[in-house]
């Protein structure tokens, strides 16, 4: 009956079937019965056995002491509303725009492009951009900006990465404002000694979160957060009372694999800012 009441309803639901109770308890007993043979022969203290039984032993102390001293509907009502309150940036978004521009030494040339391109689609327009914009920074990217807000920040900003130029992020704001997504800026924009023709290709309202959407994910961050900050505390109290000692002077005599002995894998797995971002016009959002 006990092992039944562990199992889940859709698995419990099979033994209602004549003949499954019987070859539920068989199964039972096979295993009572080899465990109490393999007791017997000594393989309790099997290094491996020991090391499972001590990860088991450690799941069920996280499950009971953490997991279960504190669930996430548990946090309070007041704590969840004071995080939303004192952290206003994370659950506003501010209105962004995204632009393709194609960057000309003069504002003859611009003019002209402007009218040769009028009617191109963005694929053609971007092509263009690639072939002809003097913009090493956005040339191989066919122009094209990325969403930005008047700031001129992007909206995955990197360290490395430079707010957009500001004629350029006037140009497209009166874009979306005053036009549509494909539309062109009417003039070239001037940046520096350069011009600049703008095509907006994408357009985000501002947002704002109300509390009662926001208030699910702030309850499960500040569970996470606690749970974190007892299961240090826990940790730091062990440490205190065993006092272990390690010797890593001892770790220079590890044998340890090298890149050339597995030539076939990277020498450092690729990091998030490395991996390809892909070129689709949507782009993911954090609640």
């Amino acid at each position: 009956e006990d092992t039944l009441a562990r199992q889940p309803p859709f698995l419990r639901a099979r033994f209602a079937r004549p003949g499954r109770l019987q070859e539920l308890v068989r199964d039972l007993v096979q295993v009572r019965l080899m465990a109490a043979e393999a007791e017997r022969r000594g393989y309790a203290d099997n290094p491996v056995v020991r090391r499972q039984t001590q990860q088991n032993a450690v799941q069920v102390l996280m499950r009971t002491e953490f997991d279960e001293r504190m669930r996430p509907e548990e946090v309070p009502e007041e704590d969840v509303r004071a995080y939303f309150e004192g952290h206003p940036d994370e659950f506003r978004r501010e209105a962004m725009v995204r632009a393709s521009s194609i960057l000309v030494a003069t504002r003859d040339e611009a003019v002209a492009l402007r009218e040769e391109r009028r009617e191109a689609d963005l694929s053609t327009f971007r092509q263009t951009a690639r072939d002809r914009s003097i913009d090493p920074y956005t040339k191989l990217r066919g122009g094209d900006l990325r969403f930005f807000a008047r700031s001129g920040l992007p909206a995955r900003a990197n360290p490395d990465d430079e707010p957009v130029a500001a004629p350029l992020v006037a140009a497209a704001f009166a874009l979306s404002e005053s036009g549509e997504v494909g539309d062109l800026a009417p003039e070239p924009v001037p940046v520096g000694d350069d011009f600049a023709v703008v095509k907006l290709t994408g357009a985000r309202p501002a947002e704002e979160t109300a509390f009662e959407r926001a208030a699910g994910p702030i309850r499960i961050r500040l569970w996470r957060e606690r749970r974190q900050e007892a299961l240090d505390t826990f940790v730091r109290d062990l440490r205190q009372r065993a006092a272990p000692v390690i010797h890593a002077e001892r770790m220079n005599a590890i044998v340890r694999d090298t890149q050339e002995d597995h030539p076939g894998l990277p020498a450092e797995p690729p990091t998030p800012a490395q991996a390809p971002e892909p070129e689709g016009e949507a782009e993911a959002t954090s609640e």
